[in-house]
């Protein structure tokens, strides 16, 4: 049995608005070459909001086609997901209503196929985009500011949340390496586009409900987590 790999550093994060999964009418209207919405293959629209010179999805990818129309394959078996070494997605606990608030869930595969799995123009972040994301910031202690407020998704205490950035991060949890699904209400993870220190992973960026802070993790790549795509 393979176990994950976890080093864990200080980082954070920020962004500004409000959750926008939903779907609404697209416009044309640029700020700053950051699109006002986005569209994905599948017609999913997605909110974006612009930190510093970066411009980022406001929402959690739920795409189920690459970019070039292929399917990313569906897989709700734990044992099969466990044993994956291709792209797949799936919804937190195989429940479609979760992806509908969290968007879906990609093992690494996925999120680095080469046929791509942003919209057209964008792209998975690289571990140093969310580097420049959390210089952008000014500290590492500022995890609340991009974490949806309250306790309507998150779980208390949702330590220091105000959502200020607007980038609205919400408890999607994850899927384990070994196909379980956990966390929730009280973590959220992305991928990067990075690998790891190991063959087997890949580096990630985790939110929790109880501390201020935004990790860096070096995961094994069968994890299932969320994806937020960067402006190219």
């Amino acid at each position: 049995m393979r176990f994950p790999t976890f080093t864990v550093l200080l980082f954070t994060i920020i962004y500004n608005h409000t959750f926008a999964q939903t779907i609404s009418k697209p416009h044309s209207k640029l700020t700053d070459s950051c699109p006002t919405e986005i569209r994905d293959i599948d017609a999913n629209i997605y909110k974006t909001v612009k930190i510093g010179n970066q411009c980022w999805m406001q929402s959690n990818l739920k795409v189920t086609k690459y970019r070039d129309g292929s399917v990313i394959t569906k897989v709700t078996d734990a044992l099969s997901w466990a044993n994956l070494n291709k792209g797949a997605r799936c919804s937190y606990e195989n429940n479609i209503k979760n992806s509908y608030i969290y968007g879906n869930l990609y093992n690494w595969f996925a999120a680095s196929d080469k046929r791509k799995i942003c919209p057209v123009g964008w792209r998975v972040p690289t571990d140093n985009d969310w580097t420049i994301l959390s210089n952008h910031l000014g500290g590492d202690y500022s995890a609340g500011k991009i974490r949806a407020d309250g306790f309507k998704y998150w779980n208390k205490p949702n330590l220091s949340a105000t959502n200020e950035s607007g980038f609205t991060a919400l408890p999607s949890g994850r899927r384990n390496f070994d196909g379980s699904f956990s966390n929730v209400k009280y973590h959220t993870y992305f991928w990067t586009s990075n690998l790891g220190v190991e063959n087997t992973t890949a580096w990630n960026r985790n939110f929790y409900h109880d501390v201020n802070f935004v990790s860096r993790v070096d995961s094994d790549m069968n994890y299932g987590f969320s994806v937020r795509c960067i402006k190219e």
